[in-house]
């Protein structure tokens, strides 16, 4: 006789074997359940994040990005007047062109100044 056999045909034995074996898996259920209901009703602070000095950036960008809109509509009123000699009109154009590219250059020199800034996170 092995002994697995005499383990199996020992009903004392056998039985306090499954009585073990089902407390250790009930008591490991019951920690990993009564985990998940703490959790659910205490949830996580949420944090929140403040980005420091947006207000300033975007109102420098915004007074850089008006003047040079400003600029541009001079320049193209003086593209489009035909009192001025065709030649002047259309370095005017070019100068308006230039200032338009310049202006999506403010607009890229933002986005990565933004993104540059370090958040200073806080829990609520």
């Amino acid at each position: 006789m092995s002994l697995k056999e005499k383990f199996e045909s020992h009903p004392v034995v056998w039985g306090l074997t499954l009585v073990v074996v089902g407390f250790v898996a009930g008591f490991g259920a019951s920690e990993a359940l009564s985990l998940k209901l703490v959790s659910a009703n205490n949830p996580v602070s949420q944090v929140q994040c403040v980005v420091e000095g947006v207000e300033s950036l975007s109102k420098t960008h915004h007074e850089r990005v008006m003047a040079l809109q400003q600029e541009i509509v001079r320049l193209e009123a003086k593209a489009s007047d035909e009192r001025i000699i065709g030649s002047y009109q259309r370095e005017y154009k070019a100068a308006a062109d230039r200032l338009r590219e310049d202006v999506s250059t403010e607009r890229a020199v933002l986005d990565s100044s933004l993104a540059g800034l370090a958040l200073k996170c806080r829990s609520a």
